[in-house]
């Protein structure tokens, strides 16, 4: 990578841009992408986050290897850091020469405790093919599964229970090579096939239980012919794929080809895929060293603000538009989007309003008045505006978890207070329920079952994740939280350890001109790592949440440069309390 350029394509705006120059810090060949973050692993094992070059070097590990498989997973466990890596087979060299008795070894690391985690090796019938050149790795649903692009064996390693899977074999008839990619909540096998129509680039939705398989679509002809010179089987060889959340890229790592790409949009709606060709790498290019898949590279993400109070001389405006607006951080310019609908006027901020981001919609729910409108950001549309109400139900929050959407609430039910969780049909909005918290977690986060005590409550969610807290400072900030499981659905509630003392009240933000000034080892959030960075943002926040979004924050240090950027910049119309999620 030293004095040499690196490139990252954005889908959304379909264009190639030049990352920041990031020099190799062990000289070594050894350079793997995964997940948002680079790394080197021999002759010392480091990461980077991908917009930072920041290299932070690791204890060693047990066995050095090169090209290995490369993991970046979130157990819930990390405390600080929100994430583990997990590090498969590869090459072991004793003596400059490769070593033919490998175990095979797997190893997970956590960056809070700097030490790696021996795990059971690799099963042995991968060993004929144990590095990244001829395997395949996909982390899904909890699981790190390992394919042999050529062979066609797979298995996968359970991140909770450490154990590996029995091998079998996934080779749809007709197929040469072929690669294991997670995609939104599907697993999608890709590969090249010698049909009786001629040669052709398949895609297969993988049922994880049984692993049957089934085509959901083909790579038009026209676009497979422009990344190979020609149909002899040995051009076809040297194209690769990755993927990353509904985008599936094929490449040709050839330099003389220029390493022509296209990528398959696959639609969380309703699974049509829709094939493209992406542009030309910016000219000239050089010999690149390796061609990586990692999550949103360069700016891959845009912003949306919804509503929120708007000033004029001091003022609250009380004809305002609510406005929507959409940030692209490529372009610097922000797009005006219609509005809000009406109905959210009365309450249209954060304090009253409660947002979710889910496949391809931004909704927004009224926290005490459950309306519920979402808005497409394909189309750039809001749909109609309903209610969302169970039974008894005083306040609630719409939450984005993983594959469904869930209403997290407090009600007033026969037996007694108590708070809810709903899964949400996103087509109908029909509600099930799914969890009650337990009453001895309730009465722990208030002080008594007055309804005015209650109030104070909060809720906010990520991945797999909701917690539950109380906003209010003589409580000392009390919270719970509740795993939901992404096999079976089964819920799980536990209190959060209390926040380190002394604990200070938490002030909101004052208002004041829009600047961004980050903060290193922030004295009241209760973090301790010296990755945790804070943006002091105009918007007024309860520093409860921004606790919270701290936490949140180190689930994805890709978010720590995103928030950061975000209020360095104005946009049309300065508000605050509005409702704010990267796209």
């Amino acid at each position: 990578m030293k004095n040499k350029p690196s490139f990252a394509f954005d889908p959304l705006s379909n264009a190639w841009f030049l990352l920041p120059r990031l020099d190799d810090p062990s000289s070594s060949s050894a350079f793997l992408g995964s997940n948002g973050f680079f790394f080197t692993t021999t002759p010392n094992f480091s990461y980077t986050p991908v917009l930072k070059s920041a290299w932070r070097f690791t204890s060693p590990l047990k066995f050095s290897r090169l090209n290995p498989l490369l993991g970046v997973f979130y157990d819930g466990s990390s405390g600080g850091f929100g994430f583990k890596f997990i590090v498969v087979g590869g090459v072991r060299f004793i003596g400059g020469l490769v070593d033919i008795e490998d175990r095979l070894a797997v190893e997970i690391y956590d960056p809070n405790r700097d030490s790696w985690e021996l795990c059971p090796a690799l099963p042995a019938d991968f060993r004929s093919g144990n590095s990244s050149q001829s395997l395949s790795s996909a982390l899904f649903k909890g699981k790190f599964y390992v394919f042999g692009i050529y062979s066609c064996f797979v298995s996968s390693f359970d991140l909770r229970n450490r154990v590996w899977s029995e091998v079998q074999t996934l080779r749809p008839p007709g197929v040469i090579f072929s690669f294991l990619i997670p995609c939104n909540d599907m697993l999608v096998l890709a590969g090249m096939c010698n049909a009786p129509r001629g040669p052709s680039f398949n895609l297969w939705k993988i049922d994880e239980t049984t692993l049957e398989f089934s085509e959901i679509s083909i790579m038009p002809q026209s676009l497979l012919h422009s990344l190979v010179e020609s149909e002899e089987d040995e051009n076809f060889a040297s194209l690769k794929c990755v993927g990353m959340g509904n985008l599936i890229y094929v490449f040709n790592e050839e330099y003389h080809q220029k390493y022509p790409s296209c990528l398959c949009e696959i639609s969380a709606e309703n699974g049509k895929c829709s094939w493209r060709r992406v542009p030309q790498l910016p000219l000239p290019v050089n010999k690149f060293h390796k061609m990586l898949g990692v999550a949103q590279a360069g700016f891959g993400f845009k912003f949306i603000v919804v509503g929120g109070v708007r000033f004029i001389g001091g003022l609250v405006d009380i004809e305002d538009r609510l406005a929507v607006e959409i940030y692209d951080p490529n372009r610097d310019s922000w797009e005006l989007c219609p509005a809000l609908p009406a109905d959210f006027r009365s309450g249209n901020s954060s304090q009253s309003l409660s947002s979710a981001l889910f496949k391809g919609k931004f909704y927004v729910f009224g926290i005490y008045s459950c309306f519920v409108s979402s808005f497409d950001l394909r189309n750039r549309v809001w749909s109609e505006v309903q209610t969302l109400r169970p039974p008894g139900v005083i306040f609630s929050f719409l939450i984005p978890c993983n594959d469904m959407l869930v209403l997290a609430g407090m009600c007033n039910a026969p037996r007694g207070p108590s708070f809810n969780l709903w899964k949400i049909d996103e087509t109908t909005l029909e509600f099930s329920e799914i969890s009650i918290m337990p009453q001895s977690l309730l009465h722990s986060l208030v002080e008594s079952e007055e309804d005015e005590n209650f109030a104070s409550l909060k809720c906010v969610g990520m991945g797999n994740l909701i917690y539950v807290f109380n906003e209010e400072y003589h409580q000392k900030y009390p919270s719970c939280l509740c795993e939901i499981s992404a096999e079976n659905g089964k819920c799980s509630w536990r209190r959060v350890p209390q926040l380190p003392l002394p604990v200070n009240k938490f002030h909101k933000l004052a208002q004041k001109q829009v600047q961004q000034q980050i903060i290193k080892n922030p004295t009241n959030c209760g973090c301790k790592t010296e990755s945790c960075f804070h943006a002091e943002m105009s918007l007024k926040m309860p520093a409860t949440v921004q606790f919270f979004i701290c936490q949140l924050l180190h689930l994805n240090s890709l978010l720590r440069n995103i928030v950061s950027f975000l209020f360095a910049e104005s946009h049309k119309e300065i508000r605050s309390q509005s409702v704010l999620w990267m796209l």
